[in-house]
């Protein structure tokens, strides 16, 4: 599924493209999940999306953060929305060139990336060029994904839609 369509008015600033998630705040909560299964939403980068709540939907968000003061500082005001919205989350350190950059991160996040994935230039330059050698960094990021899993987007989301009433007075 996804929200949208991004209109010209969207595009060019002339309206707010919130609205266009609408539709994924009250669908993604009333979801029913098989097993494993878990709600994966794409998001673009910066706070915008979350501070919507609509993160009460997703069982888990990942944060991915660069070694950059700019992107560690959006990371830990994402972080403050999920814990606002009590939604469960986990860092990933992107685009680490070594350990300066994994102490970097691990000091200045409010928690430590559960996995850093390399900078990659092949990556850069095509999307699609998986790594073997993340297949392990995949595992375990999907293991610590499974014990942070809090599979009660509904209740979460009734919080929300509670708090907001209480705002209209």
């Amino acid at each position: 599924m996804s929200s949208g369509p991004q209109t010209e008015k969207v595009l060019y600033g002339d309206a707010c493209s919130h609205v266009l998630s609408t539709p994924l705040k009250v669908f993604l909560p009333l979801l029913e999940l098989e097993g494993d299964g878990a709600v994966v939403m794409d998001e673009k980068a910066g706070a915008d999306g979350a501070s919507t709540g609509i993160v009460t939907g997703v069982d888990v968000g990942v944060i991915v953060v660069e070694p950059s003061v700019h992107s560690i500082k959006t990371a830990n005001q994402i972080a403050e929305l999920m814990d606002f919205f009590a939604t469960p989350y986990v860092f990933v350190g992107n685009k680490v060139t070594g350990t300066d950059d994994q102490k970097f991160l691990e000091d200045e996040l409010t928690d430590k990336p559960v996995v850093h994935i390399p900078n990659e230039p092949d990556v850069k330059r095509n999307p699609f060029a998986y790594q073997s050698d993340w297949h392990s960094t995949l595992e375990k990021l999907f293991s610590e994904f499974k014990k942070r899993k809090n599979n009660d987007r509904l209740s979460r989301t009734i919080e929300k839609f509670s708090r907001n009433a209480s705002f209209s007075g």
